[in-house]
């Protein structure tokens, strides 16, 4: 074998492997996960933080500047051919008092960007736990046709109404069918 033969058989083999490295983080199908490390598929928050993190080097502030998070906006045909007739969620949440009132929000926007659901879970509801990371889970019923048609558009988001410090981290969206 000669040595540009070598080369582009190397070459060659180098951009399989490094265009399947790529491949693999590609979030797509019925969950999503948002580490706040390598957050592809999410609309982009600017709450980025070193500290307090429950995972990795990087976790969302949600403070006075930055009220919402980053936010997982898919259309239904995106998600599955067939209807999705529930959200799961699960997030861990860091809040340093008890004045500290969040909202995990979902909301659907037809193809004329109308509002046609809007739903929110009260964070302080799922958790009175102080100065440490806690995981909440909870879930939003879907099962409205004219909710879940292909063409709409769903969001899910963290949203702090408070302004008080509420840090968020390892956020895990699924779609059930």
């Amino acid at each position: 074998m000669t040595n540009r033969t070598m080369f582009v058989t190397c070459l060659l083999a180098a951009i399989i492997l490094l265009g399947s490295c790529h491949s693999a983080g590609k979030q797509k199908g019925l969950i999503y996960f948002n580490d706040f490390e390598d957050i592809k598929g999410w609309a982009q928050g600017y709450c980025f933080t070193k500290a307090p993190v429950h995972s990795g080097i990087f976790a969302c502030k949600l403070d006075s500047a930055h009220v919402y998070g980053p936010t997982l906006r898919l259309r239904f045909d995106e998600i599955s051919q067939f209807p999705v007739v529930k959200l799961k969620y699960s997030i861990w949440c860091f809040m340093k008092n008890t004045n500290s009132i969040g909202k995990i929000v979902v909301s659907i926007d037809n193809p004329d960007h109308k509002n046609i659901y809007w739903d929110a879970k009260h964070i302080p509801d799922l958790t009175k736990v102080t100065g440490q990371w806690v995981e909440l889970k909870g879930e939003f019923v879907v099962t409205k046709n004219e909710v879940n048609a292909p063409l709409n558009t769903i969001s899910v988001y963290p949203w702090n109404i408070s302004k008080e410090d509420i840090y968020v981290d390892d956020f895990r969206v699924e779609f059930v069918q």
